[in-house]
């Protein structure tokens, strides 16, 4: 997933925004950003950039992640990079 991730985004980047420690649970808030300079998910390249933020859920065990759950808009990114068209609101 990762290779294919930066194969299509060359240039993503994810920027932390917070960090919320509870015992043993993280939640990550971040915002990942690029542009498709290199094709996703098999397609041309869009030459589209986007911002997608995602949330991130970890459970610990004895300091080490057990449990990893990410949430983001998946088809926003793919508007924004141009590989799924929108109805205007």
């Amino acid at each position: 997933m990762y290779c294919s991730w930066f194969t299509a985004f060359p240039d993503a980047v994810a920027q932390p925004e917070e960090l919320l420690i509870d015992g043993n649970r993280v939640v990550l808030i971040s915002t990942s950003a690029g542009t498709d300079t290199g094709g996703f998910l098999g397609l041309a390249p869009t030459g589209k950039s986007f911002r997608l933020p995602m949330v991130f859920i970890f459970a610990l065990n004895e300091r080490q992640i057990v449990h990893e759950r990410r949430i983001y808009d998946f088809t926003g990114l793919l508007v924004q990079i141009g590989m799924l068209k929108a109805k205007p609101v």
